[in-house]
This record gives structure tokens, C-alpha cells and sequence, in this order.
């Protein structure tokens, strides 16, 4: 049987290292010798999923090969037809939300931005608080130079981050982008004040926590020190 003899082949090419010292022959049958192993695997792969269409495994694979070979449209594809498989298979949101994203990152990498944020849509409706799909809008709107769209994703990472440098570098760079774009220093001010207060509520009590406040802190004083020098406010500043 065709299948049996495809997955054997699939099975020994997988325990055998991936070197790529072969030339490349197009003409070749799938696991052929004068196939390049990656290509022989990758046509393995595209043979097997064929025959077994909803095998979300062999899709996975095929799509993290292509990934390796930078070959990110053909990994599009197959991002996109394992988001579908996904949705007629009737998986949990949070299963549908990696599908979307898998997508939406590809595109954004192909140029295709307005697929890309359609995709994140998608995403942020079934999982609100993912942080992987927030940093990548916060990528999208910078590609994009969305600065109104950059600063409320921004704002919405950090409220996701649990890590306390982390959270206050998201507020302290909507801030940066508020005043260079929009020249709004009350704004910029507001969110450099967020940011004092997610420093002012985080624990202080071992010297690991008290070290990472220091720092924390560090990124909010400096720029809330230039904001007030630049309004005049030279005895707040120097408080």
C-alpha cells in the first residue's frame, strides 16, 4: 500500500541528519536518492498529508520545513489550511487563536498587512489577553506607522505583561510615540504616570525585587524628569 510504503520512507528519512550536500533534482519521485534530503522529506510530507488531508501533525511538519527553507508563502498556505481544518474540526477558541496567529504572522512577514490585522482580529475576539498576538500587532502598527494604533497596543500589552520592566517599557515607548508624533506631552505624561503607578504596586520586599523596582523605576523617572524640564517645571524636575 501506497501509504504504508510513503511513511516508512517518512520514518527513515526522519532518523537520518537533514543534510543538504545532495543536488537538487525536481524531476525526482518523492523519496528518491537523487532528491536533496530536505526536499525528499518535504515531498514525503506533501505526499502523505494527500492521502491523510486531516492530519494536523504532517500539516505541522511540512509547515515548519518550509519555515527552515524561508519559504514563507508555501508555509502561508499551509498555515491557513491547517486554520481551517481547525474550525471544521470544531476546536476551542484558544486552539483557533494560535491558527489565526500562525497566519497573521506569516502575513505580516509576506507584506500583506491588511491580511495580517484582519488575522489578528480574529485572534484578540477569541483570546483578548494574548500577549504573543498584542506584540505582534505592536509590530504591525510599526511597519505600518500607525502611531494612534501603535499607542493603544501598546497601552493593551502592557496590561497583559507580567513582567514589571517588561509592562513599564511598553508604557514608556506609547509615551515616546505620543510626544514624537503627536507632540501631546499631557498624554506622554498620563502614560509615563501609568507606569509610575505599576512601579509604585509591585512588591519590594527580597533584594531581587527591590533590584528590579531600581530599574523598573529607572526607565519612568528619566523621561517624566524631561517632560517637566520641558514645561518649566524646573523644582519638579529636580524633586
Amino acid at each position: 500500500e501506497r501509504e504504508a510504503l510513503l511513511q516508512r520512507q517518512y520514518e527513515l528519512h526522519k532518523q537520518q541528519p537533514q543534510s543538504e550536500s545532495t543536488p537538487r533534482d525536481d524531476h525526482a519521485e518523492p523519496g528518491g536518492p537523487s532528491q536533496a534530503p530536505s526536499d525528499r522529506l518535504l515531498g514525503l510530507l506533501v505526499e502523505l498529508s494527500r492521502l491523510r488531508p486531516t492530519d494536523d501533525a504532517l500539516l505541522h511538519e511540512q509547515q515548519q520545513l518550509l519555515l527552515s527553507r524561508s519559504e514563507l508563502a508555501k508555509a502561508r498556505a499551509i498555515a491557513e489550511q491547517r486554520r481551517v481544518l481547525a474550525e471544521q474540526q470544531g476546536a476551542e477558541p484558544a486552539i483557533l487563536a494560535e491558527r489565526f496567529l500562525a497566519v497573521a504572522r506569516l502575513d505580516l512577514e509576506l507584506g500583506s498587512f491588511a491580511a495580517a490585522e484582519a488575522a489578528l482580529e480574529q485572534v484578540l475576539t477569541r483570546a483578548p489577553s494574548s500577549a504573543d498576538a498584542l506584540r505582534t500587532l505592536v509590530d504591525l502598527h510599526q511597519r505600518t506607522a500607525n502611531h494612534s494604533g501603535l499607542v493603544a497596543a501598546l497601552v493593551r500589552l502592557s496590561s497583559q505583561q507580567t513582567d514589571l520592566e517588561a509592562a513599564v517599557g511598553s508604557l514608556k515607548q506609547a509615551a515616546q510615540v505620543t510626544l514624537a508624533t503627536q507632540d501631546d506631552s499631557e498624554a506622554a505624561e498620563k502614560l509615563l504616570g501609568e507606569a509610575l503607578q505599576r512601579v509604585d504596586a509591585a512588591p519590594a520586599v527580597t533584594p531581587a525585587q527591590k533590584e528590579l523596582v531600581r530599574r523598573a523605576l529607572g526607565q519612568v523617572l528619566v523621561p517624566l524628569f524631561e517632560l517637566a524640564r520641558q514645561k518649566g517645571r524646573t523644582e519638579e524636575a529636580q524633586a
